[in-house]
Order: C-alpha cells, then sequence, then structure tokens
C-alpha cells in the first residue's frame, strides 16, 4: 500500500503542496483583514439615538465647537479621562469659539445635558483661573456607562435653554451697541 512506503506518490505530495500554498495564503488574508479591522487612530462615536435627539438639535455652532474640542481632549487621552477633561478658554478660543460665546455655549451645554462642568480646585502657575474641568455626557466615564443626560430633555426644555442663550446674546449685543 501507497501510505506504507517511505516515499508518497507523486499525486499526493502535490496535494499537500497545495494544502500549504492555500493555508499559507489564507493566514496572509487574515493578518490583511484583521489589520483592515483595526482603527488606526483615535475616535469617538456618536450614537444615532443621540444624534436624533432633541438635545443634540438644538445644539449652536459654538456649542459643537465646544464639544469637538472635547472630544479632542478625550482622544489625546487614549478616551480614559473623560469626567477630568482640561481645556481652557484659550483652547477653545483657538478652535475658532468667540471668546464672546463661550461662557453662553457651556451653559447651553450643560442645559442640554451634553456635558457637565466642575471648576478645578487646583492652583495652576501664572494663571489667575484654573481650566474647568469637563464631562461629556454621552461618553463613558471610568468604565460606568454614560449618564445620557441628554434623553431627558424635551422639546421644550432645549427651546427654552435656547431662548436662555439667545436672549444673554441679544443683551450682550445691546450693550456693545450702546458704548459706541
Amino acid at each position: 500500500m501507497w501510505w506504507q512506503s517511505t516515499k508518497m506518490p507523486p499525486n499526493r505530495t502535490a496535494t499537500l503542496q497545495t494544502l500549504r500554498t492555500i493555508s499559507q495564503s489564507s493566514k496572509k488574508q487574515q493578518q490583511m483583514t484583521k489589520s483592515r479591522r483595526r482603527i488606526p487612530s483615535q475616535f469617538v462615536a456618536h450614537r444615532l439615538e443621540m444624534l436624533q435627539s432633541v438635545a443634540w438639535q438644538h445644539k449652536t455652532i459654538p456649542l459643537w465647537h465646544i464639544l469637538e474640542r472635547l472630544e479632542i481632549e478625550h482622544m489625546r487621552h487614549a478616551g480614559a479621562c473623560n469626567g477630568s477633561l482640561s481645556v481652557s478658554y484659550r483652547q477653545l478660543a483657538q478652535h475658532g469659539v468667540s471668546r464672546n460665546d463661550i461662557l453662553r455655549a457651556i451653559q447651553l451645554g450643560q442645559d442640554l445635558g451634553l456635558l457637565k462642568v466642575r471648576p478645578n480646585s487646583t492652583k495652576h502657575n501664572g494663571q489667575i483661573r484654573a481650566d474647568n474641568i469637563y464631562t461629556l455626557t454621552y461618553l463613558e466615564v471610568d468604565g460606568a456607562p454614560p449618564t445620557d443626560d441628554w434623553k431627558c430633555i424635551n422639546e421644550t426644555t432645549a427651546k427654552a435653554a435656547q431662548h436662555r442663550y439667545s436672549a444673554v446674546k441679544s443683551r450682550a449685543f445691546k450693550k456693545k451697541k450702546k458704548t459706541v
């Protein structure tokens, strides 16, 4: 019998070589597939539910820039520091938010349940005031699930928050107009 001999028949040898080649090529394909699945850098996922929420629909452009800057800070810390994100007014202004809009946009973000702010208690050398500490409510904090405060916002609450934002803006504009 051929299996008892030391030499395999030629067709059997060819079959084994073919199987080895197929095995090696499939390993390469698996490695390529794994590398294609891997995301090369940090990202923040926005859930469809949040993107369709009332709170997200009522955000303003300055608030959108602030959330984007906070997400960048979150990604710079490998997604592990939500709840202790420290961003200064200067950094927000460099990201394209007018200094006049920063405070109002942050307040709107809190009213819409998209972020939480707490003052930083530590002293910084040479600065008048320490940066605030931010939490994005739609991202997890220290392994705990996100609080999703934005889910509690209904249409009337969002419109009231938007009205407060606009009222403060119009008052600031009237003050500027009187001084000119």
